[in-house]
């Protein structure tokens, strides 16, 4: 195991030794480090890895704006939540009617209820 392990630690470090240097050809292998942010410099020119800017403008906020996350509503969150809560709604419209019907045939029964459109006249 500890031979194993002397090979990681020296393939680690050949790759820590090949992380920002130019090859032949005047480019440098761009790598993935597993442990946080790589702030080192180039020792030769002192020059940093950075990002540009996407609009153009030189304060940090200037860029395009972003979109906002919808607020989640947790009541409803399965989507079973939103039929039942569909169904409840529907029943409580459809009992609201009933009464409804019931109100206007007792307002017509007294003889009480006249709808718009009829002519008081001739009644």
């Amino acid at each position: 195991m500890e031979h194993f392990e002397a090979q990681e630690r020296e393939r680690e470090r050949a790759a820590d030794a090949m992380h920002n240097q130019m090859d032949d050809d005047g480019f440098v292998l761009v790598t993935r480090k597993k442990t946080g942010r790589n702030t080192s410099t180039e020792t030769a020119t002192g020059a940093t890895v950075q990002v540009a800017a996407t609009s153009g403008g030189d304060e940090p906020g200037s860029g395009p704006p972003k979109k906002k996350r919808k607020q989640m509503d947790t009541a409803d969150f399965y989507h079973f939540q939103q039929h039942e809560k569909k169904r409840e709604q529907l029943l409580k419209l459809r009992e609201q009617f009933e009464q409804d019907k019931e109100r206007i045939a007792r307002m017509r029964a007294s003889r009480k209820f006249k709808p718009q459109g009829y002519a008081t006249e001739f009644i």
